[in-house]
């Protein structure tokens, strides 16, 4: 997973590449959804824990590992910058991300930035809600 990260995460969810140990916790979050397993982040403050697990969400969604991933954050204000960044990947137009998984980046650019919109995509209603609920 730290090659699909640094090629589609780079300067959208992560700021530089990981060092060797953000390396390991993406590589252990790899063989966790390969195993159905949660996944505990334990690193301290600041090291990346939120972009990594924002960007294996990503992740585990563009590679169809998951149809719905669970996030679990602190509080409410932590889920919404969480749900905020993630879709911030798949509303950024223009970037490998968009050009390579069309299927999950284009109804949502299509709201624009609309979620209560009712839109369809290939004749399917796209039934797009965001909320940290």
């Amino acid at each position: 997973m730290s090659k699909w990260v640094e090629t589609y995460c780079l300067g959208i969810l992560i700021d530089e590449l990981p060092p060797p140990h953000g390396i390991e916790v993406l590589d252990e979050m790899d063989r966790a959804l390969a195993d159905a397993r949660p996944y505990m982040i334990m690193m301290s403050r600041g090291s990346g824990k939120t972009c990594y697990m924002e960007a294996a969400a990503c992740y585990a969604m563009a590679t169809g590992k998951r149809k719905f991933p669970v996030v679990v954050s602190a509080n409410a204000k932590a889920a919404c910058t969480i749900l905020n960044d993630i879709f911030r990947m798949f509303q950024d137009k223009d970037t490998n991300f968009s050009n390579d998984y069309p299927d999950l980046c284009l109804p949502i650019q299509a709201s624009g930035g609309s979620y209560r919109r009712k839109q369809t995509y290939r004749g399917r209603s796209t039934e797009i809600s965001k909320t940290a609920n």
